[in-house]
């Protein structure tokens, strides 16, 4: 485990919103936040905050398809995905969403607590870039 990649750590927030446009100008005008866009697994996806040590991005949901109301998602670094994710279900946590590899970048999932608290797990592919996303030139300062 080098020191750019630390395991066991938030290294992500993720806003699932059913409205992206609103939340961008809900969250620019409240924060000074800028945004951009970028396409991952040929969907949309909006990076964000005011620098590279502000990780964020958002990913517009339906309400049809949805696995929870619009929230706020922190990811943890992981070491393997599959691996906590078994730990998880057997100390009676949730799979909301299955583990899935983003080419390129990484492999994730989002889980339940015993309680139903939402959170997601990341193990990178690039041990140089702990974050599930790039940061910093994609985002306007």
């Amino acid at each position: 485990m080098s020191e750019k990649d630390p395991k066991w750590r938030f290294c992500w927030q993720q806003l699932n919103t059913t409205d992206v446009e609103a939340a961008k100008q809900f969250y620019g005008e409240l924060f000074g936040w800028q945004f951009s866009e970028q396409e991952m697994a040929g969907e949309m996806y909006t990076i964000f905050g005011m620098s590279e040590d502000a990780p964020l991005g958002m990913f517009q949901t339906q309400p049809s398809d949805a696995p929870s109301p619009p929230l706020w998602i922190p990811y943890v670094s992981v070491p393997d995905v599959a691996d906590t994710v078994g730990k998880a279900t057997a100390s009676g946590g949730n799979v909301l969403v299955p583990t899935t590899a983003i080419p390129d970048a990484g492999t994730f999932a989002v889980l339940a607590d015993p309680d139903g608290a939402v959170f997601a797990i990341w193990a990178t592919a690039n041990p140089d870039q702990e974050q599930p996303m790039p940061t910093g030139n994609n985002i306007p300062v």
